[in-house]
């Protein structure tokens, strides 16, 4: 998309040699989004026989480069779509278990069709956690762990999320937690401001008893 958010004009990604090395203005990104796009397809047809975002062989479609400075990654009901992050404290959101997450709201889309926001919401993240997690284990088990994010986070080493310890992200391990940290489901009107009403703040509930 080359920092801008038209899907209309964006380019195609080619490569002479079949090699696909380049760094050049953080185009390995497409090479990650790629990446992690085939692994988890091969993931859902090889381990559930789900085959793509609507297990009708959907067409998975990467776009990289979104706007400037953008630190986030999200599926639009169409497409995936990743953002460069700042450079400062987020490298381009494309590692595995990004990816994956991402593509299984899309699977999510089609199969449960659940509400974003609240407790339902929170599940919505929790699956998409949980099987982008599941994605980098199919994928590297050998280097595979149980936290979100910690390729693209800056200093290395620091997580968005975690699935085995989510208390250190201030987020609940149990539900209706009372150390603070689990937010109410029913918040009122859900908005970007209030998580939704703590969709991903109350994901670790989920996330922790799959890692149990």
């Amino acid at each position: 998309l080359a920092k801008g958010t038209n899907y209309g004009t964006a380019t195609v990604f080619t490569d002479a040699d079949n090699l696909w090395n380049t760094t050049t203005n953080q185009d390995d990104a497409a090479n990650d989004a790629h990446f992690g796009a085939e692994k988890t397809y091969d993931h859902y047809f090889n381990t559930y026989g789900f085959n793509s975002i609507d297990n009708a062989g959907l067409t998975i479609k990467s776009y990289v480069h979104y706007s400037t400075n953008y630190i986030n990654a999200f599926w639009n009901g169409s497409v995936m779509t990743y953002g460069d992050g700042n450079g400062s404290s987020y490298n381009p959101l494309t590692s595995l278990e990004i990816v994956g997450h991402e593509i299984t709201h899309g699977v999510t889309e089609h199969s449960a069709a659940l509400i974003y926001s609240g407790e339902s919401g929170a599940l919505n993240e929790s699956f998409a956690d949980i099987l982008g997690t599941c994605v980098e284990f199919y994928a590297k088990p050998l280097t595979a762990n149980w936290n979100i994010g910690e390729d693209v986070m800056l200093p290395s080493g620091t997580v968005m999320r975690s699935m085995s310890n989510p208390n250190s992200r201030q987020q609940p391990d149990t539900y209706n937690s009372p150390n603070g940290f689990w937010q109410n489901p029913n918040c009122g009107t859900p908005t970007p401001a209030n998580d939704k009403c703590g969709v991903h703040t109350n994901s670790g509930v989920q996330n922790y008893w799959f890692y149990l």
